[in-house]
C-alpha cells in the first residue's frame, strides 16, 4: 500500500518531468544544418548525392557529410518548411530571436527557395504567413516591423531606404550591435509585410545593377514580433526577431568578399570553443550584423542549398563549414520588457534628479550643480527618449516618416518606379475600363483584317488587269469585295473612335474625381477635423421648429374639436359624426407629416452616417492617392530621359562610324595608291 501511495505521489511529477523533457529534445539545438539539393539543369552526372534516410550528402569520392536533415529535389519546399522550419517560426511568437539563413554556392537555388520562383511561394512568404496566422488566432495585441539591408564587403545600404551615402555606420549598445540610421516598416497584415519585403528585394536588383560593387551582396531580411496582452498598456511586452539571411559563398566570393571570409573565420573560431571576446566578429560588418546569430541569443538554422553538378571545390567547403554549425553554442532566451513601468520609473527619477539639484529654485545657475549630478541626470533624460522612441505609437510614425523619405531617396537614385505601388480603383470603373481596352484592341484587330483583305484584293486586281485573257467579271467581283472591305472598315473605324472616346472620358473623369478627393487628403490634421465638424453640422442641420409646430397644431386642432362638440351639443349624431370625421383627417394629416419629419431625421442620419464611413474610406486611401499624379509624371518625366540618352548615344555612335568610315576609306586609298606604285 506503500508503495502504491508512493507510486500514486510521483506519477504526476515523473509525467511533467518526462514532458519538460520531451518539449526540450523537440525545440532541438540552438544551431542547426540542413541540407537541400536543388534539380540538376543539365543531364548530367551529379558530383554530390544526397540521402534522405541517414541524412548525409556523399560527394563523388564517397565521402559524407552529416546534416539534421537532407531533402533531395523530388521533395516539396512546403514539406521542407513544414517539417524543418514552421516550429523555428513559432519560436518567434514565444519571444524568442530566430535566424533562418539560406547559405549556398552560385546557382545552388538558394534566392529562388528564400523568395520563390514564379510557379510556387518561397520560405519568406511561408514564415510571414505563419506568424499572421498564429497572431490571428491568438488573444493578444501586435507590432510586426520590417527591415531590410544588403552587406557587400564593407558597404552597408539600407533597401528600405537606400541613400546615395557610401555606407552606413554600425554602433553598439547592451543589446548588441545595429545598423545606425536604419529604417523600418510597420507590417499590418501579411500581404503588406510580404509586398515590403518584395519592395527591398526590387530595390537590392536594382542598386546591384546600378553599382559597380565588386563583391556580391548579401541580404539580411529583420521581422520583429512585440506582443502584450489586451489593456495592457505595453506592460510585459514579449518581443521575438526573425532573421532571415540570403549568403551566397564560392569560390569567387571567397576572393572578392572580406565579409564571408571572416564569416569562415568566426564560425571556425566559435565551433573550435573560442571564447566570445576572442571571435573576430569586429573583422567586418557582416560578421558585426551576424554576432547574435552566431554565438549569442538566437536560434539558428542554416539551410545549405547545393547544386548537384557545381563546382566541386566551392561545395566541399561549404559542406566543411556546415559541419562546424551545431558545434556553435547560442544561447535563446525569451525576451521580456516592462516599456510603460521602465518609462514611468525613469520619469520618477528624472523628477527626483531635478529635485536633487534644485534646478527650479530662483538664482541657481549651472556652474552650482555638481557635474556628475547634471551628467547623470542628462543620460536619464537620453534614455527616456529611446524608450519614447520604442513605443507602438512612435514606431507608427517612424515608419510613415520612412515611407515618405524613402520616395524622395529613390526618386534622388531614379529607383522610384521599383516600388511598383498598387493603386485602389472603383472597382465599377475598372470593368469598365477593361471592356473598353478589350473592344479597342478587338477593333483594331479587325481593323487590321480589313486592310489587309483590302491590299490582298488590290494585288489580284494589278496581276489579273495584266492577263488580257482573264475574264474582266473576277475583276468586277474583286472590286465589289474592296468596297464591301472598305465599308467594313469604316464602320469599325467609328467604332473603335466611339469607344476610344469613351476610354479617355473615364480617364479624365477618374483623374478629376482624384483631385477632388485630393483636396481633402491634403488637409492637416486641424484642417480636417473643422472639415468633419462642417460636415457633420451640415448632414445634423434638422429643423425641429417644423416638428414643434406639428405638435402645437395636434393640440390645437383637438381643442377646436371639443370646442365645436360642445356648440353642437343638442345636434343630431350626423352632425356630430361629420365634425369628428373632419377632425380626424386633419388629425391623420398632421401625423402623416410628423412621421415624414422623423422618417426624414432617420433618412438625414443614415446618410450622415454612409457620408462619414465613406469620408473615413477616402482618408484611409490617403496613401494611395495622394502620389498618384506626381508618380506619373516621375516616370513619365524618366522615360523622355531615357529616350534622350538612348536617341543622344544613337547619334553619336552614327557620327563615329562615319568618321570610322572615312578613316577607314582614306587608308584603303592610301594603300591602293602605294600598291599601284609598288608594282
Amino acid at each position: 500500500r506503500r508503495s502504491s501511495r508512493l507510486h500514486a505521489w510521483l506519477s504526476p511529477k515523473i509525467a511533467a518531468a518526462i514532458v519538460r523533457l520531451d518539449t526540450i529534445e523537440m525545440s532541438g539545438p540552438a544551431c542547426a544544418a540542413i541540407a537541400r539539393l536543388r534539380p540538376p539543369e543539365k543531364k548530367a552526372q551529379p558530383g554530390f548525392i544526397g540521402d534522405e534516410q541517414t541524412n548525409t550528402v556523399r560527394n563523388a569520392a564517397g565521402l559524407e557529410t552529416s546534416f539534421s536533415k537532407v531533402y533531395l529535389p523530388t521533395t516539396n519546399l512546403l514539406a521542407m518548411f513544414t517539417e524543418s522550419l514552421r516550429a523555428k517560426v513559432f519560436r518567434v511568437m514565444e519571444g524568442r530571436n530566430v535566424c533562418l539563413c539560406a547559405y549556398g554556392t552560385p546557382n545552388s537555388g538558394n534566392k529562388e527557395m528564400m523568395f520563390g520562383s514564379d510557379d510556387g511561394t518561397g520560405v519568406i512568404s511561408m514564415a510571414i504567413q505563419t506568424l499572421f496566422a498564429m497572431m490571428e488566432s491568438g488573444d493578444k495585441n501586435f507590432c510586426v516591423t520590417v527591415s531590410m539591408c544588403q552587406v557587400a564587403s564593407d558597404m552597408v545600404v539600407d533597401l528600405l531606404n537606400p541613400t546615395d551615402e557610401a555606407s552606413l555606420q554600425i554602433k553598439t549598445n547592451r543589446s548588441g550591435f545595429y545598423i545606425e540610421g536604419q529604417s523600418y516598416q510597420i507590417g499590418r497584415n501579411e500581404g503588406e509585410t510580404v509586398e515590403i519585403i518584395n519592395q527591398g528585394l526590387r530595390v537590392h536588383k536594382a542598386l546591384t545593377t546600378q553599382m559597380q560593387t565588386v563583391a556580391k551582396p548579401q541580404i539580411l531580411i529583420d521581422v520583429v514580433v512585440e506582443s502584450c496582452s489586451k489593456g495592457s498598456h505595453l506592460d510585459q511586452i514579449v518581443s521575438g526577431k526573425l532573421r532571415l539571411a540570403l549568403i551566397e559563398s564560392g569560390k569567387e566570393a571567397l576572393t572578392l568578399d572580406n565579409g564571408l571570409r571572416n564569416l569562415v573565420a568566426v564560425i571556425q573560431s566559435l565551433a573550435a570553443g573560442v571564447a566570445s571576446s576572442q571571435v573576430p566578429y569586429n573583422s567586418s560588418p557582416l560578421t558585426q550584423l551576424l554576432a547574435l546569430n552566431l554565438g549569442g541569443n538566437c536560434e539558428t538554422t542554416f539551410i545549405a542549398t547545393i547544386d548537384p553538378i557545381g563546382e566541386t571545390e566551392s561545395i566541399e567547403k561549404m559542406l566543411a563549414l556546415m559541419t562546424k554549425i551545431p558545434k556553435i553554442i547560442n544561447t535563446a532566451v525569451v525576451n521580456k520588457s516592462m516599456l510603460s513601468s521602465e518609462i514611468q520609473i525613469l520619469r520618477k527619477e528624472i523628477r527626483a534628479a531635478r529635485a536633487k539639484m534644485k534646478l527650479s529654485q530662483p538664482g541657481r545657475f549651472l556652474h552650482d550643480i555638481d557635474q556628475k549630478d547634471l551628467a547623470e541626470f542628462q543620460n536619464k533624460l537620453k534614455n527616456l527618449e529611446i524608450l519614447k522612441e520604442t513605443t507602438w505609437e512612435a514606431k507608427r510614425q517612424k515608419s510613415v516618416e520612412w515611407r515618405e523619405k524613402r520616395k524622395t531617396s529613390l526618386r534622388k537614385l531614379g529607383l522610384l518606379h521599383v516600388l511598383q505601388e498598387k493603386i485602389a480603383i472603383n472597382t465599377k470603373a475598372e470593368q469598365q475600363a477593361k471592356d473598353l481596352k478589350k473592344g479597342i484592341v478587338e477593333s483594331l484587330t479587325m481593323l487590321n483584317r480589313y486592310s489587309s483583305h483590302i491590299k490582298k484584293e488590290e494585288m489580284r486586281q494589278t496581276q489579273w488587269a495584266s492577263d488580257e485573257k482573264f475574264d474582266p467579271r473576277k475583276i468586277e467581283a474583286s472590286k465589289e469585295k474592296v468596297r464591301k472591305y472598305q465599308k467594313q472598315r469604316k464602320e469599325e473605324m467609328l467604332n473603335y473612335e466611339k469607344q476610344s472616346q469613351k476610354y479617355r472620358k473615364l480617364i479624365e473623369s477618374a483623374v478629376e474625381e482624384e483631385e477632388r478627393k485630393r483636396k481633402t487628403y491634403m488637409m492637416s490634421a486641424e484642417q480636417l477635423s473643422a472639415y468633419h465638424s462642417d460636415v457633420e453640422h451640415n448632414l445634423l442641420h434638422i429643423s425641429f421648429d417644423n416638428n414643434n409646430e406639428l405638435v402645437d397644431s395636434l393640440i390645437d386642432l383637438e381643442r377646436k374639436k371639443c370646442a365645436d362638440l360642445v356648440e353642437f351639443k343638442e345636434a343630431d349624431d350626423k352632425v356630430r359624426g361629420h365634425i369628428e370625421a373632419r377632425y380626424e383627417a386633419e388629425k391623420k394629416a398632421i401625423r402623416r407629416g410628423l412621421e415624414r419629419e422623423h422618417l426624414k431625421e432617420l433618412l438625414v442620419e443614415n446618410k450622415f452616417r454612409y457620408e462619414a464611413f465613406m469620408h473615413r474610406n477616402e482618408v484611409h486611401m490617403l496613401d494611395i492617392f495622394k502620389q498618384y499624379r506626381e508618380h506619373f509624371e516621375e516616370q513619365k518625366r524618366e522615360m523622355e530621359h531615357r529616350y534622350r540618352n538612348i536617341l543622344k548615344q544613337s547619334v553619336q555612335d552614327a557620327v563615329l562610324l562615319q568618321k570610322k568610315n572615312l578613316e577607314l576609306q582614306a587608308q584603303v586609298n592610301f594603300l591602293q595608291k602605294n600598291s599601284q606604285g609598288f608594282r
